[in-house]
């Protein structure tokens, strides 16, 4: 979903403070297609990478989103933040002509993180990496202090998620529904936010994130119901509906399950 950009301009502009956002020049955005999530971690993490131009000054800033795939919190993920800006500092230097970098005006490009985490724990571990150097008060500022932005989205406010009401927001709102435990209510409202979207192929790619998510959280059962979605032949008001009526349609099965089973017994 992180490669519309459309998408990523809306992470940007609804959870990340800061007035440089406004210099930002999201027509002219580009994202690099490489990943520098360490081996063995392709299951934990997943990341994506743009390079933003500043608008009118020539030079660019690059955006670097971090996804916590893991249900709990890991409370090392500072130092390989660390680990991942060294990597794109350094794929930058790389791919940088030998002549500019040996020149003294040579600056590398300021890089800021952000990571989306949404297990079921609130996020309680390091922002930065000088907090997990023991005694690192000591060396005081020989010792890297990189930040990350954290966005924690089953705990983001709901009304704030409402007010900016786009696609993302719909998104992050659906991950709320294990903790108001209301999912059928919060499925719709999602659903209603969601369908306000007016690019087709993005609409189309937040529903099938959406089926997925109801594959996960809902019973064995779902799979078969969602396999009657076909984008080929409902149309968006017909699909929204079928989504809408899933889990009322969930529990009856479950009741009719029970029934069975009782009279089995």
């Amino acid at each position: 979903l992180l490669s519309f950009t459309k998408v990523f301009q809306q992470l940007m502009e609804g959870y990340v403070e800061g007035d440089w956002k406004g210099r930002l020049d999201y027509t002219k955005s580009e994202r690099i297609d490489k990943t520098f999530i360490l081996e063995g971690l392709e299951k934990e993490e997943a990341d994506v990478l743009y390079k933003v131009p500043l608008l009118g000054e020539g030079k660019e800033v690059f955006l670097y989103v971090l996804i916590e795939q893991q249900s709990t919190v890991d409370y090392s993920l500072a130092f390989r933040v660390l680990a991942y800006l060294v990597d794109v500092w350094r794929d930058i230097y790389k791919n940088t002509d030998k002549d500019l970098r040996r020149q003294k005006s040579f600056r590398l490009p300021a890089v800021f993180t952000i990571v989306l985490y949404n297990g079921d724990k609130s996020w309680t571990a390091a922002l930065s990496v000088r907090e997990l150097v023991e005694h690192g008060e000591i060396l005081g500022n020989f010792i890297p202090n990189v930040l990350y932005h954290l966005i924690d989205i089953p705990r983001y406010d709901i009304a704030k998620l409402k007010q900016i009401g786009n696609s993302l927001a719909g998104i992050f709102l659906l991950e709320h529904q294990s903790k108001e435990g209301e999912f059928d209510v919060v499925l719709h409202e999602s659903l209603d936010i969601i369908d306000k979207e007016d690019n087709y192929e993005l609409w189309k790619s937040v529903v099938e994130w959406v089926i997925a998510k109801l594959r996960h959280e809902m019973p064995k059962q779902a799979g078969e119901m969602l396999k009657s979605i076909d984008f080929s032949k409902h149309t968006r008001k017909e699909i929204k509906s079928m989504l809408e009526t899933m889990p009322k349609k969930m529990f009856t099965l479950g009741e009719q399950k029970g029934r069975q089973e009782g009279r089995q017994e």
